[in-house]
């Protein structure tokens, strides 16, 4: 009995089709969740200190809050309760979403680094080659890899007005 190695071909095609396959997946996941409406940045400035409130912190308070009516008058403790209830029931799945995403990172990278390393070695060789006469044919390709091929790495540098913004204050409770 024998058996056939899979081509790369046929590895691509099965990745093509099981990555639509997952992209699909996930956003219906992602719509089935009903997530809340994305943060401004400058909302996410705001309330980026309050972040660091513990869903323990919130449960806590919330009892607080029902044992000492008088103290607090009619706070609503729901809010704590939900906010905090939610985040334990979503925090595994932005753990596990995160590894995937980085898992996935990483796998593109092992795939890309030889291909990257054999692309620059055929530039190297090829740019060369074009100046000579035997080397004209590949000067379309040799352009296109010029445009293409960058080895070192832009910095980016903030906006003026991104750099000096001051992120606001959190609201004093």
């Amino acid at each position: 009995m024998s058996t056939t190695k899979p081509t790369p071909d046929s590895i691509l095609a099965h990745l093509k089709t099981v990555a639509a396959e997952a992209q699909a997946q996930l956003t219906a996941i992602e719509k089935s969740l009903a997530l809340r409406a994305a943060f401004t940045a400058k909302e996410k400035q705001r309330v980026l200190p309050l972040l660091r409130i513990t869903p323990e912190a919130m449960n806590v308070a919330a009892d607080l809050v029902r044992r000492q009516p008088a103290v607090f008058g009619s706070l609503d403790t729901t809010a704590m309760q939900t906010a905090a209830e939610y985040e334990l029931v979503m925090a595994p799945l932005r753990f596990q979403l995160e590894h995937l995403a980085a898992a996935v990172h990483e796998s593109i990278i092992a795939a890309k680094a030889p291909a990257a390393a054999q692309t620059l070695d055929v530039y190297a060789v090829a740019k060369p080659l074009a100046r000579l006469k035997q080397g004209a044919s590949m000067l379309p390709q040799i352009a296109m890899l010029k445009s293409l091929v960058r080895t070192t790495i832009k910095h980016r540098t903030p906006k003026s007005d991104e750099a000096s913004a001051e992120p606001e204050a959190a609201p004093k409770t």
